[in-house]
């Protein structure tokens, strides 16, 4: 039976509330989706493997360590298994990355190595330099290496994707690292189990520390609002780049572990002893999800390019995949035009709910049209009978793997013009004789030029992503629209400013000086034209 049980800490409709808070501002759509907490469960083929790490790799599959079974798995997202066997017997391989090379690498926790491997299978192995260092945690650094901690070995390693290793000696004695990750800020940050703390380590290696006063640290990664989120105790916590810490109550007992960031802009964590999945908004609301086999110790977790949440199940020997109620195909990008050649096509790409590095790209039948990357395609005479769809591609914060979605189709057509004008007037009478009888009447004008478009069915979007400005400067934001028209741009907050704009068919650029006065915070901005709202994204106006 899958159960979800709400942390007591958070009534079931503040959670809610808090949730739809959350989505709103995010501007994430609100079509069906399967529910979180949907739990799907694929068996190692090797018996007793004892899965450990899991990571997203390039080629659009799950890989894993197999800590018992010495080899390094890779499952579909269908849940077909292929298993590579590590050259060094009982290597206890740990944590998995996805290097810069586009490699999966990876701790030989007893072997005392750095293992790589293709995802064609191909391995190589490289010793730790400090002896019985048992190397734990890997993460793929900014600047290209892997960094990796030693658990026995108290340093910070760092290896070149060519196999060359630097040691960094942690300042506390001791300390036990285990986890590490990539920050926003362009240092490693890693947890500190045997003194309780927080370290975080330049790419120069430069390593300062914060101390927690509630938790033994496990699990760290980069969180969706530009914070560090990490396991420990019965708690889940935060740190911010600044070093400022929050913790947040989970189920006592349920001992948390591995941590991710979901495709939904939450974070999600592994529960090893009360074989729960773990989710936490950004504003701290807990919601815990229990797993269909008993005493299974989830332990790695990472984002899957399903829109799941994919971990491993190291006493069940299983690899497991849950719903995070976000699927890529409820991201569709809704395309608009009439599809008429010479008018424009425009890609409501900003389907992804957070802020999300999007590409757009646009299909003809299928195939993609090189060059065009922007919000707009006008269809050309070739295009005519051919079907075109935009595709809008999402990396997301904290994930290392894209989602991708693509549009309606909308078929390619002759443009129809506008009726013929109406009949010119009559020309003047022709003056009359002296005796004569009165002119004819003049010939009849010629028809008018063909009726333009009409703009009544005009439709907007904005340029995806996290759009920031500041008071007293120049808000820039890219838009397309259908149609030619006379637009109002408004932002809403704790003020409301307005703007008059007038489009071009396709792409264009609000340029918008802002006033010095102008309050900071949150606003919508607004597209409106003959007093509908066609587009509306999200603004954070900073002093």
């Amino acid at each position: 039976m899958i159960g979800a049980r709400i942390s007591t800490r958070t009534p079931l409709y503040a959670l809610v509330a808090a949730i739809a808070l959350v989505l709103a501002w995010l501007g994430g759509p609100t079509t069906a989706a399967p529910p979180p907490g949907i739990t799907t469960e694929f068996t190692v083929p090797t018996a007793s493997s004892t899965p450990r790490g899991i990571v997203a790799g390039p080629d659009g599959n799950l890989w894993f360590s197999e800590f018992v079974g010495g080899k390094i798995g890779k499952v579909t997202t269908a849940g077909v298994f292929t298993e590579f066997t590590i050259p060094t017997a009982n290597a206890g391989p740990f944590s998995i990355a996805v290097g810069s090379d586009g490699n999966l690498w990876f701790t030989e926790l007893a072997a005392n190595k750095i293992g790589r491997v293709t995802t064609s299978g191909s391995f190589a192995e490289y010793t730790v330099p400090t002896a019985y260092s048992n190397p734990f945690g890997i993460a793929a650094g900014p600047d290209g290496n892997l960094w990796f901690t030693e658990r026995s070995g108290h340093k910070i390693g760092r290896i070149t994707p060519a196999g060359s290793i630097t040691e960094f000696a942690i300042p506390t004695a001791n300390s036990g690292p285990l986890f590490i990750a990539a920050g926003p800020d362009g240092n490693l940050w890693f947890t500190e189990a045997d003194v309780s703390k927080i370290g975080r380590i330049t790419t120069a290696g430069s390593v300062t520390e914060y101390a927690l006063t509630n938790s033994i640290p496990t699990g760290i990664a980069a969180g969706p609002d530009g914070n560090l989120w990490f396991a420990g105790s019965n708690r889940i916590g935060r740190i911010t780049t600044a070093g400022r810490i929050t913790e947040y109550a989970v189920t006592s007992g349920n001992g948390p572990y591995g941590v991710a960031t979901g495709p939904d802009g939450n974070v999600w964590f592994t529960e090893s002893a009360g074989n729960s999945i773990g989710r936490v908004t950004p504003s701290g609301s807990v919601t815990e999800f229990a797993i269909p086999t008993a005493s299974s110790s989830p332990f790695g977790i990472a984002a899957g390019p399903d829109g799941s949440l994919w971990f491993s199940e190291g006493n069940a020997n299983k690899i497991a995949r849950m719903t995070s109620g976000v699927s890529p195909t409820d991201r569709k990008p809704a395309l608009n035009g009439t599809g008429q050649v010479g008018l424009p096509l425009v890609c409501g790409a900003d389907v992804w709910g957070m802020s999300a590095v999007v590409a757009v790209s646009w299909q003809r039948n299928g195939a993609t049209i090189g060059g065009q990357t922007g919000l707009s395609y006008t269809p050309a005479a070739g295009d005519l009978g051919t079907q075109i769809t935009c595709r809008s591609t999402a990396q997301l914060p904290g994930m290392l793997t894209t989602l991708s979605a693509t549009s309606n189709a909308i078929t390619v057509v002759a443009q129809i013009t506008g009726p013929p004008g109406p009949t010119g007037p009559p020309g003047p009478t022709g003056p009359p004789g002296p005796t004569g009888p009165p002119g004819d009447t003049g010939p009849t004008g010629p028809p008018g030029p063909p009726g333009a478009p009409g703009v009544t069915t005009l439709s907007a979007v904005w340029a995806p992503g996290a759009h920031k400005a500041e008071a007293g400067k120049k808000l820039k934001i890219r838009y397309a629209v259908t149609n030619a028209a006379s637009l109002q741009a408004q932002l809403k907050g704790k003020q409301t400013l307005t703007k008059g704009v007038s489009a071009k068919a396709g792409t264009n650029m609000l340029r918008w000086k802002l006033p010095k006065t102008v309050k900071a915070g949150k606003y919508k901005l607004l597209l409106i034209f003959q007093g509908a709202t066609k587009a509306r994204t999200k603004v954070l106006i900073s002093r």
